[in-house]
């Protein structure tokens, strides 16, 4: 069989799409975010299973591998490098904003990073940079964040997502065997003493 998986887990559900060979959805299902340790594997077999589908089956995977928080990311990086190793299966990953470049989502685009700043991306060819909420400037973006936080700027953001315009994408992409996730911030994680 040849099936390609779309996981994106980064807005408030986590999406996983199954598209058949040419391009067609065969299933697009959403997970709510929360105990993902518990949920995200048996939420997946449910979906395969539905369709008939065993991860045997699968030609491809494509994960929006960030940047987000760490035990996300985590998780969905480790399950799908697993699954490559052990099916022999191609994945690549690209992060939200490639994603959203690639779909033709204008410039600029930001992501929540934490209670009083955005991760923003305003120009190709730039890094993104961290702003503070006071420090945003006035725009509309393309976004994964909280309306709320500028209920006193003239600032709004959108957030749309077109599977057709994903897999259009899918094959410009260098598969690799391993994927690596993207944070928002690094980690902060101790390093054991040497001895």
């Amino acid at each position: 069989m040849n099936y390609t998986i779309f996981i994106q887990p980064l807005t408030s559900q986590i999406t996983f799409t199954v598209f058949w060979s040419q391009g067609e959805v065969i299933s697009t299902n959403f997970l709510e975010k929360g105990n993902e340790f518990e949920h995200f594997l048996p939420f997946v077999t449910r979906i395969l299973s539905e369709h008939h589908i065993s991860l045997g089956d699968i030609a491809k995977i494509w994960v929006v591998n960030g940047p987000w928080a760490f035990t996300l990311l985590r998780i969905i990086t480790l399950t799908v490098n697993t699954w490559a190793f052990v099916y022999k299966m191609p994945i690549v990953s690209i992060d939200l904003f490639q994603l959203w470049t690639l779909c033709w989502y204008p410039l600029p685009y930001a992501i929540k990073a934490n209670r009083g700043e955005y991760l923003c991306f305003f120009s190709e060819g730039n890094s993104p940079e961290l702003s503070t909420i006071e420090n945003l400037p006035e725009w509309k973006y393309w976004w994964i964040g909280d309306n709320a936080d500028f209920l006193s700027k003239n600032t709004h953001f959108e957030y749309s997502f077109d599977n057709r315009k994903v897999f259009e994408y899918i094959s410009l992409k260098n598969w690799t065997s391993q994927i690596e996730p993207v944070y928002i911030k690094k980690p902060n994680i101790t390093q054991p003493k040497s001895s």
